[in-house]
């Protein structure tokens, strides 16, 4: 069976883009997720499983690990584990928290026009979005996926117009919420970084490099149309500055986009190993990066495949498939939102039921049929993790 073209006939097809976050497209490889729509530009927003506001809600007495493993040791009883529920209202925000987001404006001249055409593709056999937006005299096209072996987001952007006039304008945050510190954002090796505290749980980082690509779509056939100054450079220098809460890109032309994302749970300097991630992903490049990340969501598809003769069914069942294998790969795993959430409406971050692993069904549900379907690793996440509570 040729499982690329079973799978891809399931695939989520968009002629109009998805307005909201909760209608979005998503890819992730269990430990980072993002999620793309588009209300007025295109929107990225990226989450990471341990990027959370760790306060306890509604208890009052919490114990460290440490501190529990020794109780145990020298003996007690289960008394001393009880938690003290208190009255006072519970922190409202507390839970998962989107890293960041990433707003991108193709080909912009600066001049507010009606929304262009964007047409996306979910590819279920790739895990990976593309997207297609037709503006007037350009056309630029859009690849993204969420790296399957390394936690980096991959934007691949081409065909934007060679004329002078076009820009490309992307803008760098973080959602706000008013009970966690505001970012810190600094640039350093012509990298953008934005740094922020959460809450109980330490700090993350979230890293961007973006790389210039020589613009090829029209050019000859444009350069014989166009006068000197109107052509656009083949290549040209990315600019950052950062205003306040955001970052700033503007670029021209095509280009690849990197972003990692690093806490201090990971590494005693989240920074460096940003670095470090982004170097490794330059020097292999976005193409040797896609092959890679394509093999192993083969590998996935392989294990299995389901006819039931509904075809509405069955691409129910294939996307939620995909989505477990996009958010379920080791402990720690995510809470009832997996890494598929947003921000609310106002100044707060909350996700629903505050993002929890709550144990009433809630989080074992989605594990009920991966030994049916021949995925039995997708559970490895759910015991690590209980495990690891124990």
């Amino acid at each position: 069976m040729n499982m690329s073209k079973f799978i891809s006939q399931y695939d989520l097809i968009y002629d109009n883009p998805p307005s909201c976050w909760q209608d979005g497209l998503v890819m992730g490889n269990g430990n980072l997720g993002a999620i793309m729509f588009a209300p007025d530009a295109l929107h990225f927003l990226v989450n990471k499983v341990e990027v959370i506001d760790a306060r306890v809600t509604r208890v009052k007495k919490t114990i460290p690990f440490v501190e529990a493993k020794e109780m145990v040791k020298n003996g007690t009883s289960s008394h001393d584990f009880q938690r003290e529920e208190v009255e006072e209202q519970s922190p409202a925000s507390a839970g998962p928290k989107t890293c960041c987001e990433l707003i991108m404006e193709l080909a912009s001249t600066g001049i507010t026009t009606v929304m262009p055409a964007i047409k996306s593709r979910l590819s279920l056999y790739q895990a990976g979005i593309d997207i297609a937006i037709d503006k007037h005299l350009c056309h630029p096209r859009v690849s993204s996926f969420v790296d399957a072996n390394n936690n980096t987001l991959l934007i691949k952007v081409r065909d934007i117009s060679v004329l002078a006039e076009y820009r490309n304008r992307m803008f760098f945050s973080k959602p706000e919420d008013v009970e966690i510190p505001s970012p810190e954002l600094f640039i350093e090796k012509d990298r953008l970084f934005l740094k922020n505290d959460l809450p109980e749980n330490g700090f993350y980082v979230v890293g961007m490099q973006i790389v210039s690509k020589p613009t090829v779509a029209y050019v000859d056939e444009m350069k014989k149309l166009l006068r000197k100054e109107y052509q656009g450079p083949r290549e040209s220098k990315v600019t950052m500055e950062i205003q306040g809460n955001y970052g700033m890109i503007l670029t021209e032309g095509d280009f690849d986009l990197y972003l990692t994302v690093v806490s201090n749970r990971e590494a005693d300097d989240p920074v460096e190993q940003i670095h470090h991630n982004l170097d490794q992903a330059l020097e292999s490049g976005i193409d040797d990066i896609r092959k890679k990340h394509n093999q192993w969501w083969e590998k996935f598809w392989e294990k299995s495949w389901l006819e039931i003769g509904n075809k509405a069914y069955e691409q129910l069942y294939y996307h939620s498939l995909y989505q477990l294998g996009s958010s379920y790969r080791h402990a720690p795993m995510p809470g009832l939102a997996a890494l598929f959430y947003g921000p609310s409406y106002g100044p707060l971050q909350q996700a629903p039921w505050h993002g929890n692993l709550t144990t009433d069904l809630n989080i074992q549900c989605p594990f009920f049929g991966v030994f049916a379907a021949n995925h039995p690793e997708l559970a490895d996440a759910y015991m690590e993790s209980f495990n690891s509570f124990l």
